[in-house]
C-alpha cells in the first residue's frame, strides 16, 4: 500500500468515527492532500463544538477512543487556546494507530 493509499484509509477512519455521531461535512479524501490539512480542519471542527455542543464533542472523543488521562490534563490545563489543535493531532495519532494495527492484523503481524 502506497502512501496515498495509506492516506486515503486514514482519512476514511476519522471520517467515519466522526460521521457516526452527526459530524458530518469532512472534505472528500481527494481535497485533503496532507494529514496537516485535515489537521487544520478537525481543529476547526472541535473549535466549534468546543463553543457550541461541547457534550457532541466528548461523545466524540469518547467514540474515537482517546486516553482519558491526556484528555483530563489537556481540559484542565490553563491555556484553553490549545486545546483544538492537541485535540487534533490526539485524533489523527489515534486513528495513525488504529488503521496500523488494523493492517497488522490483515498481514497476520497480530
Amino acid at each position: 500500500m502506497n502512501r496515498n493509499e495509506e492516506f486515503t484509509e486514514i482519512v476514511k477512519f476519522v471520517s467515519k468515527d466522526i460521521n457516526k455521531i452527526g459530524i458530518d461535512n469532512l472534505p472528500a479524501t481527494n481535497e485533503l492532500h496532507s494529514l496537516s490539512e485535515l489537521k487544520k480542519y478537525l481543529e476547526m471542527k472541535i473549535s466549534e463544538l468546543l463553543d457550541t455542543n461541547y457534550a457532541k464533542l466528548l461523545n466524540t472523543l469518547y467514540l474515537i477512543d482517546l486516553d482519558e488521562r491526556r484528555l483530563h490534563g489537556l481540559f484542565s490545563g490553563k491555556n484553553r487556546e490549545i486545546i483544538p489543535e492537541v485535540l487534533a493531532d490526539m485524533i489523527i495519532q489515534r486513528q495513525v494507530q488504529k488503521f496500523n494495527n488494523r493492517k497488522k492484523y490483515k498481514e497476520g503481524k497480530i
